[in-house]
């Protein structure tokens, strides 16, 4: 009789574990497929504005930034320590705190293999762990966590102090926002892959240990028995395996069943037959958007490389040959004949190359290509041209400033590096460095960058979605 009903009961779940698992390979295809690259992208824009704190709180005192921070290459996931902060030395201790938890988003961001078979549900607790080792949308000085608490106290500070100039106040705040928002869209997106790794586990253990068993026979303490030789490696969660007892036999387990379907397959099937509005141009626009918000950055390094440049040239003139540059910085600034021979940085060809620069066509040019950044800015004079736009031709002016703004963070560098080195003794301590800025502006690269690339990606998933049947509507 018993092996009468284990058959019976094995043949009543054959249909239901087939229909299961066509419903999670869909479920996978619809995460892989959407899900994936949106947490992608809300971690780059978290980083992003991580990155931008740490910069700012660098360059204002508020931390000390660990000099060995681009030297530390991240291979696993791992938590900066939370210890309280001693008094003496609370800015090195958080400057090194800050400096890891950027390096691990970096790691993730452009080195962890970010698909949704790595994504288990202990890399999963690890992430949020990471993202929630600072609390950013509860930033308070009395938090349990040393680090939240610390960095809270500083957050009320800044926002006190007159020490910021309007680009970074807006850079601050704008960045803490992000931080806050991204935390939220992570960890919505990272619940999505973890209910579909906690109804993939449950059908692992259905297919291979209680398919067939009876409603006497298929109990916590049966399934346990048997676990550790039919799944060996696997975790055994108590709570899962009462869900699939409960999925299976309860009294009212087809209403169960019912509603676990509709989770695994309404995304699905809303996606599929419907007519699919694939938001394109907006993506191209804000990055170049972000281009433009970078125009302020650059006047500012221009100001600074600006101070440097005549500071080093006051030491190769003479009296005469001042008065002569100043006659001719009234009539003609063309005219200086400055040239500077530094290296650079190829990150295409990854080598070091002599470069030769005329000073002032540099800046006549650089002067003329922020102009053009500064009207792509959001409220920028370039805003409703930018709208009326095709595809296209977003995309070759994007790719074009991209290319430019990177030409332009090599050449700052290049001087940057020159007028520390080139400057005597006397006059080194008055050249102005422009790291943050250059960070800055590095950062507004990448953000830039990150907007044609998921722009890339949609337009690869538009091709996805035609193969599907669905109808595509591009705005």
């Amino acid at each position: 009789m018993g092996s009468e009903n284990a058959q019976n009961t094995a043949e009543s779940q054959t249909p239901f574990l087939s229909r299961l698992k066509e419903a999670l390979e869909g479920r996978k295809e619809y995460i892989e497929r959407n899900e994936i690259p949106k947490l992608k992208d809300e971690l780059k824009n978290f980083n992003f504005a991580l990155n931008v704190i740490y910069q700012l709180f660098g360059a204002k005192g508020y931390i000390t930034e660990d000099p060995y921070k681009n030297d530390i290459k991240m291979n696993e996931i791992q938590l900066p320590e939370n210890t309280p902060l001693t008094d003496n030395n609370k800015r090195d201790q958080l400057g090194r705190r800050l400096s890891h938890l950027d390096n691990q988003f970096d790691f993730l961001c452009n080195f962890f293999p970010l698909n949704i078979d790595s994504l288990n549900q202990e890399t999963i607790k690890q992430i949020m762990a990471l993202l929630r080792f600072v609390e950013w949308n509860r930033l308070t000085p009395d938090s349990k966590s040393p680090t939240t608490a610390a960095i809270s106290s500083i957050v009320i500070m800044a926002r006190k102090a007159s020490s910021m100039d309007t680009t970074q106040s807006l850079r601050f705040n704008d960045s803490l926002q992000m931080l806050e928002g991204s935390t939220e869209k992570i960890a919505f997106l990272l619940k999505n892959i973890s209910d579909y790794n906690r109804e993939y586990y449950k059908f692992n253990v259905r297919s291979t240990i209680t398919n067939g068993m009876t409603r006497e026979e298929e109990q916590t303490a049966a399934i346990k028995a048997k676990f550790d030789s039919l799944m060996p490696g696997a975790p055994f969660y108590r709570e899962l395996i009462e869900e699939i007892i409960k999925e299976d036999f309860d009294d009212n387990a087809p209403a169960i069943q019912a509603a676990l379907f509709k989770r695994l397959t309404a995304d699905v099937e809303k996606e599929k037959g419907l007519k699919k509005t694939v938001v394109l141009k907006p993506v191209l626009i804000q990055g170049l958007n972000a281009l433009g918000s970078a125009a302020t950055t650059i006047a500012e390094i221009m100001i600074k490389t600006q101070e440097n440049h005549e500071l080093i040239q006051s030491r190769k003139k003479g009296l005469l040959k001042k008065i002569a540059a100043l006659f001719t910085q009234f009539t003609n600034k063309e005219n200086d004949g400055a040239m500077y021979i530094f290296d650079t940085f190829d990150t295409l060809k990854n080598t070091v190359q002599k470069t030769e620069l005329h000073y002032a066509s540099f800046m006549a040019e650089t002067e003329r290509k922020n102009k053009i950044l500064a009207a792509m800015a959001p409220q920028g004079m370039a805003a409703i041209k930018l709208k009326t736009m095709d595809e296209s031709q977003l995309t070759a002016l994007l790719k074009k400033n991209l290319r430019d703004v990177l030409a332009l963070h090599k050449m700052f560098c290049g001087l940057d590096d020159y007028f520390k080195r080139a400057a005597p003794g006397e006059v080194r301590s008055r050249i102005k460095g422009i790291k943050p800025e250059l960070s800055a502006l590095k950062n507004a690269h990448a953000q830039a960058n990150q907007k044609l690339i998921a722009y890339e990606q949609e337009r690869e998933n538009a091709e996805q979605y035609k193969k599907l049947g669905v109808r595509m509507v591009h705005v």
